[in-house]
């Protein structure tokens, strides 16, 4: 006789047997049916010691759906690609990480927008902070879709599949890391040299300034960043909190400023060009343009995934997908009045002294901002290469970390890169400005476009070793094989719209981002 399940009945699980003896508890073990049995499926009552059992849970090594969330906002299989080696982070610091890229050069340059009509800037700032959740929504879903914790690993699967040359995926690795070490020292040089321009109409004029200024901030960056940090450490914690606390002090002295009517010319970040729709959308993208979040979403969820392997509920509140919109909003609310602030575009020509005490602390302010700011940059920058055995460097430089004599060469380079002429400087900056942004806006929208568009889906629930032919050969022997094959075209349609969706989005991401970089090249080169 067929049992129905009451409302207030436990969860019912689906079993095969070759018996109809309704006795069978859920936990006996039963022995695999004959190939010869008629094999059915009954309906089996759940006891909770079952349910709560992690064993119980089917897994499924292809499940492939990135768009399955429960009500967390985690994707069901999230902990197929997430170990015990990556570091747990609180969703307290992950909203402080997620939120810190927008509150530095790119806010910056948000008041030089003022000169641009309001009905262009307003609206480049609105798109950009749709932008960056989206992307980061992106990135998300790629994690989840080829079960890969890191950057390198979802660009080489996405692009070693495309050729059949053995060395293929690890030429891939490498460029991504060399693209990687390019955009976080371009960053960083470009961080300090703002840092020490803001610094010098604060100090004794003299030649020889410059450099000392870089020297003394070069020693003080080496215990910061030299030694490798990962993203849970306090250090990192306590630089990424402290720039955020002193851009607020920032924020609030230049609203002030421009309320006392004490703002000043101020030619250090000058040293971009203004002016026109393309700049405008260009230092909006800029400001929110952040490195990919996938070391952040991890290390989230190794925060909600204990040690002992069995997976807790992420309440939704702090979902990565809900700390994120959260990030963007407060973003928003400390970057948008900066377009309304309306410096003097160059010095005015008075006799009357000037209070310039305000300015002042504005400079030294965006400087420690900056400064720092190259710790969190570093910690996305990929693993050097190690210095040669037969290298002739001191026992003393060998003995910490490997990378430690690595990363104080390239902080020795960025230190010397910021003694180069203001044309160069303009150049540097705006090969910045085009990578950043296309690493930013343009890669994830082009990765998802090769996975789900040039590359062969993946299968939700069916195991890769198992072919549609083998599934729907007809001879009756397995219908449980069937049964899967089933549910998983039922996935695969119910999940169709959404897929679509995306699709869509990533395809205008990549148009426009391409159009983007179009316009910006002929902005720079002919106009």
């Amino acid at each position: 006789m067929a049992a129905v399940a009451q409302p207030g009945d436990a969860p019912l699980r689906i079993q095969t047997s070759s018996q109809p003896s309704s006795s069978a508890h859920p936990d006996s073990p039963t022995s695999s049916p004959s190939p010869n049995s008629a094999s059915r499926l009954i309906l089996v009552q759940e006891d909770d010691d079952f349910r709560d059992s992690p064993s119980s849970v089917p897994q499924f090594e292809e499940d492939s759906d990135e768009d399955d969330d429960d009500d967390d906002g985690r994707s069901s299989h999230d902990d197929h690609f997430i170990s015990q080696d990556h570091r747990p982070l609180s969703p307290l610091r992950t909203l402080l990480y997620l939120i810190a890229p927008a509150l530095r050069l790119g806010a910056f340059l948000l008041p030089f927008l003022s000169s641009t009509r309001l009905a262009i800037t307003l609206p480049c700032l609105l798109v950009s902070v749709l932008l960056t959740a989206l992307v980061r929504h992106i990135w998300l879903l790629l994690a989840r879709y080829v079960k890969r914790a890191t950057v390198e690993e979802v660009c080489s699967e996405a692009l070693a599949k495309m050729s059949n040359s053995p060395g293929w995926r690890g030429f891939i690795k490498v460029l991504i890391r060399v693209g990687g070490t390019a955009l976080a020292f371009l960053i960083s040089l470009v961080y300090l040299r703002v840092a020490i321009i803001s610094l010098l109409p604060l100090l004794p004029e003299s030649p020889h300034m410059r450099p000392i200024l870089a020297a003394i901030i070069f020693f003080l960056l080496i215990p910061l960043v030299a030694p490798p940090s990962p993203i849970s450490s306090n250090l990192l914690f306590a630089t990424s909190l402290t720039s955020c606390i002193l851009y607020v002090a920032w924020f609030s002295v230049l609203l002030h400023s421009k309320v006392v009517d004490s703002l000043t010319y101020d030619e250090t970040m000058r040293f971009v060009g203004i002016s026109g729709l393309w700049d405008s959308l260009t230092c909006s993208l800029f400001a929110y343009g952040s490195f990919s979040p996938l070391q952040l979403y991890v290390s989230l969820s190794a925060h909600r995934t204990p040690t002992l392997g069995v997976a807790t509920r992420m309440k939704r509140r702090t979902s990565f997908t809900v700390l994120s919109l959260v990030a963007s909003i407060v973003s928003l609310a400390f970057t948008l009045p900066l377009i309304f602030v309306h410096p003097p575009t160059e010095p005015l020509a008075t006799s009357t002294p000037v209070d310039d005490t305000l300015p002042k602390v504005l400079r030294a302010l965006r400087a420690l901002i900056l400064f720092l700011s190259i710790p969190e940059v570093f910690t996305n920058l990929p693993f050097l290469p190690r210095i040669p055995a037969s290298f002739p460097l001191p026992a003393i430089l060998r003995r910490p970390h490997p990378q430690f004599f690595p990363r104080g060469l390239l902080l020795i380079l960025i230190s010397f890169a910021t003694l180069i002429p203001t044309s160069l400087s303009y150049i540097l900056s705006s090969v910045l400005l085009i990578l950043s942004i296309i690493a930013s806006y343009l890669f994830p929208a082009l990765l998802h476009i090769i996975h789900h568009n040039l590359l062969r889906p993946t299968a939700i629930v069916v195991p890769a070793s198992r072919s549609r032919a083998h599934l729907m050969a007809g001879d009756g022997e397995d219908d449980s094989d069937a049964l899967l094959f089933a549910k998983e075209l039922a996935l695969q349609r119910r999940r169709f719209g959404r897929r679509v969706m995306w699709d869509i989005a990533a395809w205008a991401l990549l148009a426009g981002a391409i159009l983007w970089i179009v316009g910006r090249i002929v902005h720079w080169w002919w106009l």
